[in-house]
């Protein structure tokens, strides 16, 4: 289902940044310039140019954007009390309802493992991060959380020198190989109990 936009339900437009405003007055100029009209080259070009524009130009362009943003403000708070405002919320839900939808079709299920059936080995990584990795972090920054825990490890792992990641990657083949051994042993197994 296509984005709902709140312009469809007669609500006002988000309103530009003071540089997208500035960036419409000068796009021309900067493409005749540069003898193009590829968007990454234009906007590099005008990213380096507003980042070295003086105070007073870009004062102008930060004061239409302030009132363009107070006007958008005044204009929704008007929307929020019309029936178009509710048609729009519920427009914007079945929407997001359907994109969820449309996401979980096709989409692999995970397999139940079968009784007796031996688990995954971990990657050497994992292996790193749940023994040693994860405390070393956690000493480190006692107050981050798991997520912040996780990037730090992930950060520490990629600075790891191939020799420190060896005895990881050593326990790691050991572990695969023993699972593809448990795994051919299940399966004859199986295949005798049938």
């Amino acid at each position: 289902m296509p984005k709902v936009n709140i312009e469809d339900f007669g609500g006002p437009k988000r309103p530009q940044s003071a540089y997208f405003l500035w960036m419409n007055d000068n796009r021309d100029k900067i493409q005749q310039e540069l003898g193009t009209k590829s968007i990454g080259e234009v906007g590099k070009e005008a990213g380096a140019r507003w980042a070295a524009i003086d105070a007073a130009t870009k004062k102008k362009y930060d004061d239409k954007a302030t009132k363009a943003k107070a006007d958008y403000e005044k204009a929704m708070a008007a929307f929020e009390k019309t029936d178009s405002f509710d048609d729009w919320k519920a427009a914007q839900k079945e929407a997001k309802g359907a994109k969820a939808e449309k996401a979980g079709k096709g989409k692999a299920t995970k397999r139940e493992r079968e009784e007796g059936e031996p688990k995954r080995p971990q990657s050497a990584y994992f292996l790193w991060m749940n023994t040693v990795g994860r405390e070393d972090q956690k000493k480190a920054s006692p107050d981050a959380s798991v997520a912040e825990l996780g990037k730090l490890c992930g950060e520490a792992w990629k600075k790891m020198t191939d020799a420190e990641k060896k005895p990881w990657d050593n326990k790691a083949a050991k572990a695969k190989a023993e699972y593809q051994k448990a795994m051919e042993d299940f399966k004859a197994g199986k295949k005798a109990r049938s």
